[in-house]
């Protein structure tokens, strides 16, 4: 009987342990949309049988309405997010802001040494800002993402900030992988941190989140706009958290107007004037040209979303008081959002 009562109140304690970790609640809706929302499952697979939807969470009013993974992947376990690192260390950047230690108009190269600057420092390079890399418009020609990631380049800070630069900082959006790098290792310069560290201090440990990935360069940084992985559970944990702008269990973790002003539209993803008839046609539709942030995307139906290759998201609707997780190894992008605007977005 003493045994059957320890075992009862170690079950108790391990689940008390669940709750207080921060798993995420479930809604009293839990369940009632299963048969629609696991269309976007179904779809895929017609789509392309090779491609793989490894989990899909649905949160509304901060508690779970939906969550499948499939049998190779769990809610819990690591995804690679390729991209949606981007949004993490943009989170980084405002927290070190918060701390003034940061401003947005700050000169990019006043973090850095003179053994990583260039003999020659050009006018554009000298007027560049943190601000210009978190919207993509450093202007730099080349994206050293390949040869960072395979250790081929052994100071990409240095090979980065080499770079030749094709236009005015701040004219125009170019996608580029290191500028998300940058402003990781600036943040690791003004914490003395690890930024993977540092938002374990800030963020993770808060949201209960232990379970973080981030792989690191040869020069020994977090990578910053890749390689970071996370649970599903920990991205709608974080997905939630934006949309509750920066607050978490009653406390502001990170300022709103932060949150509010990086997933904003700050720049387009186009030069105006430069779109055919039809792509001026499709442009309300077109999820790749609704404007971009601080490394975060805009979306139609007034959203917005980390996003990382192969189709990683965690979509945030304000309007729905919803976040939707996404994680796969998906090449179909376009079809896959029209799939949860279809099947997902009618019932929240």
């Amino acid at each position: 009987m003493k045994r059957i009562f320890t075992i009862v109140v170690c079950i108790i304690a391990a689940q008390s342990i669940l709750i207080a970790g921060g798993r995420l609640p479930k809604s009293p809706d839990y369940g009632k949309y299963d048969e629609e929302f696991t269309k976007v499952f179904a779809d895929l697979s017609v789509l392309k049988s090779t491609d793989e939807l490894h989990s899909l969470v649905v949160l509304k009013d901060g508690k779970l309405i939906y969550d499948r993974h499939d049998p190779a992947h769990s809610l819990t376990g690591r995804h690679i997010l390729w991209s949606a690192s981007k949004s993490y260390t943009s989170l980084a950047v405002g927290f070190a802001i918060q701390d003034g230690l940061l401003n947005l108009d700050d000169k990019v190269v006043s973090f850095f040494g003179n053994d990583e600057l260039p003999e020659k420092i050009s006018p554009f390079l000298a007027e560049m800002t943190l601000r210009d890399l978190l919207i993509m418009s450093s202007g730099f020609e080349q994206d050293y993402i390949g040869k960072t990631r395979a250790h081929v380049e052994s100071h990409p800070v240095k090979a980065t900030l080499a770079t030749r630069i094709v236009f005015e900082p701040g004219s125009k959006y170019k996608y580029n992988s290191m500028n998300t790098y940058l402003a990781g290792v600036i943040v690791s310069k003004v914490t003395g941190m690890d930024l993977d560290k540092y938002l374990a201090k800030k963020l993770f440990k808060p949201l209960g989140i232990k379970d973080w990935y981030w792989e690191k360069t040869a020069e020994g940084y977090c990578s910053g706009g890749w390689g970071l992985y996370l649970s599903p559970e920990s991205l709608a944990k974080t997905g939630q958290f934006l949309l509750q702008e920066g607050k978490w269990k009653g406390r502001q973790l990170l300022d709103a107007e932060y949150i509010r002003e990086a997933t904003a539209s700050h720049i387009l993803q186009y030069v105006e004037g430069s779109l055919t008839e039809e792509q001026i046609r499709k442009l309300p539709y077109d999820e790749g040209k609704q404007g971009y942030g601080y490394q975060f995307w805009r979306t139609t139906h007034n959203g917005y979303k980390m996003s990382g290759a192969h189709c990683q998201w965690v979509i945030v609707l304000p309007e729905k008081n919803a976040v939707i997780v996404f994680t796969s190894s998906c090449s179909a992008s376009a079809a896959m959002t029209e799939s949860i605007w279809k099947h997902i977005y009618p019932s929240l």
